[in-house]
């Protein structure tokens, strides 16, 4: 029975880490959403916004 409890405790414990790891996971994703949005509104206002290279080795 110790076991069970041993085993409940810690599949609890890594469902919370989970869970706090996916909810900083979409709050970042929701915040570089705002930041490509407002970039694109900047740079459709024409706005001073710089591309960034793309691709293997662009420095």
């Amino acid at each position: 029975m110790e076991s069970l409890k041993k085993r409940l405790a810690a599949e609890e414990q890594q469902k919370a880490e989970l869970t706090a790891f996916r909810v900083h996971a979409v709050s970042q994703l929701a915040t570089q959403h705002e930041e490509i949005t407002r970039l694109r509104a900047a740079l459709a206002a024409g706005g001073v916004v710089r591309s960034l290279p793309t691709g293997p080795g662009a420095s």
